[in-house]
This record gives C-alpha cells, structure tokens and sequence, in this order.
C-alpha cells in the first residue's frame, strides 16, 4: 500500500505566494464534537481545509443508519466538489471531535480557480487521486468479503490514523462500531472477524483501540487482493 503525502489537500503544495493569497481569503471557523460543518441535499456554498481537528463525511438511509465514506484530519480539504459541478452536496460533514476548519466562500473559490491556473492543476491531480481511491473501494465491495474490506481497511487506517508503539506495531484509536460505519456492515459482523484476526495473532484488540502488531504481513495478506495499486493517507 503506497502512502501519499496530502492526499486529501490541494491547497498545501501550492505556490507561497498563491497559498497565502488564498489563506487570506479564508475565514476561521470552529465546530463542536457531532456537529455538522454541512448536510446531505444543502446548496454548496463554500469549501474547507481542517485547521485542527478531524472531520468525516457520511451518507444516511431511510432507516438514519449511517455509513461513513471518508475522514479528514489536519490539512485536508473537502466540499470543494459542489463549488465545482453546482450540484447539491452528496454527503453530509460532520466533525468527529472540536475543530478548526478554514472555510473559503464560492466567490472567492471561483475567483482562485480561474486565476491561477496551478490550483486548477492541483485539484485535477487530488481529484484524480479521490477517483483511484473510489474506484478501489468499489472494486472492494464487488470482489471481497467482509474480512477482507476489514484487513484492507485496517491497513490504509495504520497509515492515516496509526501511532507506532515501543514494540514496533501500530496503535488504532478506532471502535468496532467505528469500522462498522467505514466499511457500511454490522458492528456485530465486524466485532466476530476482529475476534479472528486477533485470533491469527495478527491483531490485539484494546477499548476502543486495536493494536496492529506488524503490518507488513498484513499488508501482504490483504493489499494483493485486487490488482488496482493501494494507496493511502499519510500524516508524517
């Protein structure tokens, strides 16, 4: 699994000079522990980097089960699709702890990006990249069982969300009811196969962490599973 640096940020690896201009523009905004930055249908009215913080995006059924489709830490940018196509948003953003998040207005999006020519370029390569990632998750469900998506999951999370430990293996801060909304299953389901993979030692579980003990053979395992190259998020 190939970890890529600002995977999800655009505005990063900008030009200073373009970057600055553009941080100017953006106003700071604080959100509390469960509460929505945007909903699922509203008129997209702005973007947003994540100061501090972590955000993740998530769709609802009928029934209000939620289902987790991506998680944003530090740096990260989202909401910028709906300043692009003018559609409503498709997933609702929710702050998963207090954070701080830069919000840059429509206007302002739509001036940059007819501007300056690089951050158009940026965002045709992190779209890119959010396409690879897409296509990769639908290949998953077509092809893959439960235990599968899981070990997949686990690993692009030790290289997003991991704390390596004094033992050498990589700490979760992540519940099984957590995984259940990433991977849009039970939590009863994903509770039993997080029961097996401790079993096979590959695993330990803890309250509300899991403990990978080595990744590179879990990342042996699960990564070759489909043919598409694995990426991943990466923090350091």
């Amino acid at each position: 699994m190939q970890p890529i640096p600002h995977l999800h940020d655009f505005l990063t690896d900008l030009p200073s000079q373009i970057r600055e201009e553009i941080y100017a523009a953006m106003t700071l905004r604080s959100v509390g522990a469960e509460e929505f930055v945007y909903q699922q249908g509203q008129v997209p009215e702005f973007m947003a980097q994540v100061v501090d913080g972590e955000v993740k995006l998530c769709i609802y059924s009928a029934e209000g089960r939620e289902v987790t489709t991506a998680s944003f830490r530090d740096g990260d940018c989202f909401g910028e699709l709906g300043l692009i196509d003018g559609l409503p948003r498709m997933t609702s953003a929710v702050a998963v702890v207090p954070t701080q998040l830069r919000v840059l207005r429509a206007s302002a999006f739509n001036k940059f990006y007819l501007q300056y020519p690089e951050l158009a370029r940026a965002i045709n390569l992190f779209l890119g990249r959010r396409v690879r990632l897409l296509y990769e998750f639908s290949e998953e469900a077509k092809s893959l069982n439960l235990r599968q998506r899981l070990g997949r999951t686990l690993c692009r999370l030790a290289h997003s969300h991991g704390s390596k430990t004094d033992e050498g293996g990589i700490m979760l801060a992540t519940s099984h009811e957590e995984l259940a909304k990433l991977l849009g299953a039970s939590r009863q389901s994903v509770s039993k196969e997080l029961k097996l993979l401790e079993r096979d030692g590959r695993i330990a579980i803890r309250y509300n962490k899991l403990l990978i003990v080595d990744l590179a053979p879990l990342e042996e395992e699960y990564t070759a599973l489909i043919s598409i190259d694995s990426i991943a998020a990466s923090y350091e």
